[in-house]
């Protein structure tokens, strides 16, 4: 639930917990089908009409089998295209491109090429001086007599003797002895360091040179080696397209046949359903409108080939819905030719049509409400009065809320609320207050009379509302 404050916060709590906002939408989706005015109009929209007929016929695991079919040809028809896009721009720069391979791979780069050379240039340049560090550093460790290793085994052999006579010190001479272990591990290495260290003015040569030749394919060919092996491996399908062009277009148009037969078979089973649950809603719609006293009106939902789309194999169009179009087609007396409804529906045609395919729709799928927002726009006399009786039945099934200005619509109601907009203290307040009996008239008599509100029209509000009780203790 969400709790509005006057302060202006929200509280929203799902099963005993807060939540956020997205929750309470994601969780609250199919809870509520929205009806508007804007709705009505939407119904003129003829790409909404393949929509209304989707939810009808529910047939998801069809239309789901053919979009993936339509991603895969679609996928493969852009892979074809681009491919030999690309192989006609490798032709108009084939020898270039081979030189810039032939260049790569002459070079013969290997990833941390780079970074290895200039550490080995760094102590390449640096030699003399590492030498000279070393000399320092094992004549340290070394010296006899002087250097750290004979006065730290000096110090142990002390150490083991006094060890005999406290146990205690066994753990000092444990650490002095792997103290001894590693600085003697440390000057052999230093040593076997000192022993490869040298000089070497040629292999600097041939390092700056290497380095120099990296920095120009670089420049060429991105920031980093990693970059130019892979403009290496990019030269070299290029090419490869050109050298076995044949067998490769033959291949991606093998599989681009097989992928347009699977196409047009799964279009022609969606297709197929689609006009069957053309054929059912039309009748259901007729039906339905004959109680919303339009009962000689002719209701069909054209279902057609496209003839266009943004995938095209032969002489036939797809697209990611589906290879066909659909829309709302009527006859609003005998006699008329059925053309589009959009062309010929009034405003309150089109309500009562909507509220036809929400009932429906209702039966074909679970909706926990319905809310129609003024909806009936247009609607009056005995029309308002068979809408209202729609809406009657359709409560029966599922809750449904309507927001109205006819008094024929709203005596109907089970319960029946007020909503109201006073200005106080300089802000607008909005206000709901639930109606009792008494209430209900004065709010049919207004609805009725406006703001003139007579005897005459207050008895007739107190009659419709009778009228209604009456029917409900017969029923």
């Amino acid at each position: 639930g969400r709790t509005l404050s006057e302060e202006g916060k929200n509280k929203i709590v799902i099963d005993g917990k807060s939540a956020p906002l997205s929750t309470l939408q994601k969780v609250s989706q199919g809870l509520i089908d929205l009806a508007t005015q804007h709705e009505n109009q939407s119904l003129l929209q003829s790409e909404r009409h393949r929509e209304i007929l989707d939810a009808f016929g529910i047939f998801e695991k069809e239309k789901a089998i053919y979009q993936d079919g339509y991603r895969n040809c679609f996928e493969l028809t852009e892979k074809k295209k681009k491919f030999l896009q690309k192989v006609e721009e490798t032709r108009k720069e084939e020898d270039f491109l081979q030189f810039q391979l032939q260049e790569i791979r002459e070079a013969r780069l290997e990833e941390g090429e780079e970074e290895s050379l200039l550490q080995e240039r760094e102590v390449a340049k640096h030699a003399v001086r590492l030498g000279q560090s070393l000399e320092r550093i094992e004549s340290s460790l070394l010296a006899d007599g002087e250097g750290s290793i004979d006065r730290l085994s000096s110090f142990i052999k002390e150490l083991q003797g006094i060890a005999l006579i406290d146990p205690k010190l066994k753990t000092f001479l444990q650490n002095g002895e792997t103290a001894l272990s590693l600085l003697q591990e440390t000057a052999n290495g230093l040593r076997r360091y000192g022993e490869g260290l040298r000089f070497d003015p040629e292999r600097l040569q041939v390092i700056e040179e290497r380095l120099d030749l990296l920095k120009k394919l670089k420049k060429k060919h991105g920031n980093f080696v990693q970059e130019v092996l892979k403009k290496e491996r990019e030269l070299k399908e290029d090419l490869d397209r050109l050298e076995n062009f044949d067998q490769m277009l033959k291949g991606l148009e093998n599989q681009l046949v097989a992928a347009e037969e699977g196409l047009k078979k799964t279009a022609l089973v969606l297709r197929k359903k689609r006009r069957e649950a053309a054929a059912r809603l039309g009748d259901l719609v007729e039906k339905e409108l004959s109680t919303l006293g339009m009962a000689k009106v002719q209701f069909v939902a054209s279902v057609e080939p496209l003839t266009t789309g943004p995938l095209q194999v032969g002489e036939d169009f797809f697209e990611q819905e589906g290879a066909e179009s659909v829309e709302f087609l009527m006859a609003p007396n005998p006699g008329e030719g059925i053309r589009p409804m959009a062309r010929i529906a009034s405003g309150g045609e089109l309500a009562r049509i909507l509220l036809a395919l929400k009932t429906i729709l209702g039966g074909a799928r679970e909706v926990g409400s319905y809310l129609f927002d003024e909806v009936d726009t247009g609607i009056g006399g005995a029309a308002s009065e068979a809408v209202g009786r729609s809406l009657k039945r359709l409560s029966q099934k599922t809750q449904v809320i309507t927001i109205t200005h006819l008094p024929q619509i709203a005596c109907l109601a089970d319960h029946h609320f007020v909503i109201r907009k006073e200005v106080q203290k300089g802000r607008t307040m909005t206000s709901v207050l639930a109606l009792d009996r008494k209430g209900r008239e004065e709010e049919i008599a207004r609805m009725l009379g406006g703001f003139q509100i007579t005897d005459k029209v207050r008895a007739h509000a107190k009659e419709l509302l009778q009228g209604e009780r009456e029917k409900r203790a017969s029923a």
